[in-house]
């Protein structure tokens, strides 16, 4: 038991070891990277409950809530943005009181957005994460066409990750620790209250 804990220590300082030794640059790609990940995963679980309450909508059975699971809405046979327009029209059609009680977690925006404003915001965001070019060791000159670059004067900390999108022109995104915390949160909330709505539809509500 002491030996075990003795091992658990050495792994516990030698992690922090390597990451005092990783550059500045390095951290921050390595939180890009995490970034990335948590919030493309939260999108795949806001996709899924989506998937569920138009199943549940449009089949009684769970025989045929299945196949319309995996025969039309699979991965590959109908994108997001086609399920969520689906599920909003469904959702302002047949159970606007529940839709227009949605409460968002955003605290940015002047006027509070509803549900749809929301999912467009997250998958706004997962989009820029998902491939956008990370760019925490240089700059490309913005609003240009230019690809010339610049070293960057790194002096934001290491949970600040850069972005650039090559469309048009050169556009710099910013992502800190902060903006990711709360995609997930707005995710959840999402999540949490799409499912209740499902389970009402399940039951005959």
């Amino acid at each position: 038991m002491v030996e075990s804990k003795k091992k658990l220590l050495e792994n516990f300082y030698s992690d922090i070891s390597t990451m005092e030794k990783k550059t500045l640059t390095e951290r921050r790609n390595d939180n890009g990277i995490n970034y990335r990940g948590r919030i493309l995963n939260k999108v795949i679980d806001v996709e899924k409950v989506i998937e569920i309450f138009i199943c549940r909508y449009f089949a009684e059975t769970e025989k045929k809530q299945f196949q319309l699971h995996f025969l039309i809405l699979g991965d590959n046979r109908m994108n997001l943005d086609s399920k969520i327009q689906v599920f909003v029209s469904i959702a302002k059609s047949e159970h606007l009181d529940w839709y227009n009680s949605y409460i968002t977690t955003r605290k940015e925006e002047k006027k509070a957005p509803d549900l749809h404003k929301d999912l467009n915001h997250l998958i706004e965001k997962r989009n820029i994460l998902a491939h956008a070019y990370m760019t925490n060791d240089y700059t490309f000159t913005p609003d240009s066409m230019s690809l010339r670059q610049t070293r960057r004067i790194n002096n934001d900390g290491d949970e600040v990750v850069y972005f650039n999108k090559f469309q048009n022109k050169n556009r710099e995104l910013i992502f800190s620790k902060k903006d990711i915390d709360d995609l997930e949160e707005l995710s959840l909330n999402i999540i949490n209250f799409i499912i209740g709505k499902s389970w009402d539809i399940l039951n005959g509500k």
